[in-house]
């Protein structure tokens, strides 16, 4: 594994590369930028480096005869006379080659002289460049093989390097079916040893493994992979990169174990998920003291990869990303906007499946076969609805992605099983004239149903069987909880109930008034009513997304010292969990976030205690702080 690399004057001049310092490399390197930045001559420089270390005498042997070589070709051309364009060019390129080859031998004394490359443990390794090369191989199917062709394509395979894999993988798969043809014959069950470890690395990358049936013409077993008979012709570029990939990791593993590897770009004609697969199964083949070099323009790779692995390169100059990481991605996905695209569309991601969910739980329970995959799901919606008929409050409605969401679920439905009455309220004091219009025409897509739906800046005079609080309850200051809450229960009927539904790990931070966002568990939202229960507790996505039902008489118990018991309940909660995620020892990405999430909302509810608290003790014995009436957020400011 290099460690350190130390790009040379003359030496990177050579590439168009400019001279650099590369300390502290790992296992992982990830060389990102625009194209036209070097990213690719990087990769031919250290792989020119690499091999003139492996083997000094006999690199430098090799490029005194390629200079030779080009200085007699030279000479050659030099004869002709010029009478057109093609002639002069001709000239040109074999000048420019010599003075290449010329220029590289000259830096290569440099390499001699300075050394710089540093390595963590013995220098001679292996240098293995898995460069796609897809160019076709000799035969297109097994068909036109012969025994002989056969056997030397499967042996090709063994050779390191990406396109042995790829122009041998029909020569591969036929050995395999043999090897399956002799073991039936022999009267053995199961498959060869050879042919399921190869599909342990197949179907990882591909979800497909690869079975060997008679093919009666021939008398021969031949493969069949995705439920046909193996054509390589017949398959898409991805599909054959991803072939290839497997016959790599399976047949090339004693090369490749403690290797350097070399990728340019990696991600050609990948889906991103199956590309870092490939690059997991490759780590796993490579061992501890291997390291690759990946040349990407695939944030998927960036970030599986990491920031402390990941190199920004621009005009020649590779640099550790560092504090460049953010504007590496900016230049990746395009200007300002186009980042900030990229993250609403992210956010909105995560945000979606509260929504979607919000929107089933103002759907009655459908027959169980018609969710039968998801009996999670099913358990939420009898929860909180005991059947259809009812009249909803979309509290705090915001751009009314609820709205589009339930007229999404009740798409298509010959009995729609949705609420009779919904309406959606859009707080005016804390929400824009064109967030309230978005909401508006999301409520409009209701129309197309059975249900009569609405928008509105006022709240209703009208009572409803279930106020929803989708994402809402969060962002309001605790000292308001009491009040936001009893002027919910004045709109709801004697027996109506309050959905509370909140992502308990949002992936975005957010600042909705001075003392910060602070979901609530069951346990707290309990007794932040009294000590009255919620009616259910309904979880999806591993906890992440709550809803609690409370029943309005339950509601009406919240205030003021209920919410002081709360937040020390957050506190308590918050603190033991920092607490365990520190001693469990457990890193990554993950943890890293909900470190963060559980810190912030003890912070947030240490903050909002210490407010409630002096606001307490600021009033005369025997009477309530008076606040003002709150302003409603909405779910997507």
């Amino acid at each position: 594994m290099i460690t350190d690399l130390n790009l040379l004057d003359e030496f990177a001049t050579i590439f168009g590369l400019r001279p650099a310092r590369m300390r502290g490399l790992g296992a992982i390197v990830a060389i990102a930028g625009p194209n036209g930045a070097g990213k690719s001559r990087l990769l031919r420089a250290l792989s020119t480096m690499l091999r003139h270390h492996a083997n000094p005498t006999l690199e430098a042997a090799q490029l005194r005869d390629q200079y030779l070589a080009s200085e007699k070709s030279l000479e050659i051309v030099r004869t002709r006379p010029i009478q057109s364009r093609q002639d002069q060019q001709d000239l040109d390129d074999a000048i420019h080659s010599r003075d290449s080859t010329l220029a590289i031998y000259r830096a290569v004394e440099q390499i001699n002289v300075q050394h710089p490359v540093t390595f963590s443990s013995h220098p001679q390794v292996a240098v293995v460049e898995l460069d796609y090369d897809t160019s076709p191989g000799q035969f297109s199917n097994a068909n036109d093989m012969k025994p002989a062709d056969v056997d030397s394509a499967f042996n090709q395979t063994r050779s390191p390097g990406f396109s042995n894999a790829y122009k041998n993988s029909i020569g591969f798969l036929q050995t395999l079916a043999e090897v399956a043809q002799a073991r039936k014959l022999e009267g053995l069950d199961g498959e060869p040893e050879e042919v399921m470890a190869f599909n342990k690395i197949l179907t990882a990358l591909t979800g497909h493994a690869v079975h060997f049936r008679m093919q009666k013409s021939k008398r021969r077993f031949v493969p069949w992979w995705k439920e046909r008979e193996f054509m390589h012709g017949e398959l898409s570029q991805g599909e054959r990169i991803l072939l290839a990939w497997a016959i790599v990791l399976h047949k090339q593993r004693q090369h490749l174990h403690a290797s350097i590897v070399l990728i340019d770009e990696p991600e050609q004609h990948l889906h991103p998920a199956a590309c870092v697969q490939a690059l997991r199964g490759l780590r796993d083949v490579l061992g501890p003291e291997a390291q690759v070099w990946i040349t990407t323009h695939a944030l998927g790779i960036i970030s599986y990869a990491g920031p402390e692995a990941t190199y920004a390169m621009y005009d020649g100059l590779v640099q550790f990303a560092g504090s460049r990481l953010p504007a590496l991605i900016q230049s990746l996905l395009g200007d300002d906007e186009q980042r900030a695209a990229f993250e609403s569309l992210v956010a909105s991601a995560e945000r979606m499946a509260l929504f979607e969910f919000s929107a089933q739980c103002l759907l009655a329970p459908r027959p169980v076969s018609a969710r039968l995959d998801d009996p999670q799901e099913e358990q939420a919606l009898e929860a909180i609805l005991d059947g259809s008929d009812q009249r909803v409050l979309d509290f705090g409605a915001g751009r009314g992605r609820l709205a589009a969401a339930l007229a999404r679920s009740m798409e298509g439905q010959m009995s729609p099983n949705g609420p009779k009455t919904y309406v959606a309220y859009c707080d005016p004091q804390t929400q824009s004239a064109s967030d309230t219009d978005e909401c508006a025409r999301n409520v409009a897509l209701l129309n197309s149903t059975e249900v009569d739906a609405s928008s509105t800046t006022t709240l209703p005079t009208s009572h409803f069987d279930v106020a929803l609080l989708c994402n809402v309850l969060h962002e309001v200051h605790p000292r308001d909880w009491p009040r936001t809450l009893a002027a919910i229960a004045e709109h709801l009927n004697v027996d109506g109930h309050v959905v509370v539904m909140e992502d308990q790990e949002p992936t975005i931070g957010e600042l909705p008034h001075p003392d910060g966002f602070i979901p609530l568990s069951a346990t707290e939202i309990a007794t932040l009513c009294g000590g009255v229960p919620p009616t259910s507790v309904r979880y999806k996505r591993s906890h992440r997304l709550s809803a609690f039902s409370l029943s309005r008489s339950a509601v009406l118990q919240a205030t003021m010292q209920t919410t002081i018991n709360t937040l020390r309940q957050v506190q308590t909660r918050s603190l033991s969990e920092v607490s365990d995620l520190r001693s469990s020892g457990i890193t990554g990405y993950q943890a890293a976030r909900h470190h963060a999430t559980r810190a912030m909302i003890y912070v947030n509810a240490s903050l909002a205690l210490a407010t409630l608290e002096k606001e307490v003790a600021a009033q005369p014995p025997f009477s309530q702080p008076s606040v003002p009436s709150p302003g409603l957020p909405t779910t997507d400011p």
